[in-house]
């Protein structure tokens, strides 16, 4: 099936997919403790790719107001798991159009 491609080739990629992988399981879990409000209550983490977190807001007001704190996040997510793990975040409305990025 064309349409699973992407996906057979995410799953089969090198060692630092499957780390992407395992911290973005892991955050799920983790997401009540670690995401500072508007966060907990506003969104929920989809995937991280290449050091991209994908957050899915549960709003599509919710994205206009976690624009303004993506740092508060950023911050606790690097504390959590360092750095280099998650760079960037990128949040989708509900419908999973329109999205916003980390600077």
């Amino acid at each position: 099936m064309p349409e699973l491609e992407p996906l057979q080739a995410l799953l089969e990629g090198g060692s630092g997919t499957r780390v992407q992988l395992r911290l973005s399981k892991r955050l799920m879990d983790e997401w009540a403790d670690v995401a500072p409000e508007p966060w907990t209550s506003g969104a929920e983490p989809l995937v991280i790719l290449g050091g991209e977190l994908v957050v899915r807001a549960s709003s599509a007001h919710g994205v206009r107001l976690l624009r303004y704190a993506v740092g508060g996040l950023l911050e606790a997510l690097h504390r959590r798991y360092g750095t280099d793990a998650i760079t960037e975040i990128r949040v989708v409305a509900p419908s999973g159009r329109g999205t916003s990025q980390s600077p």
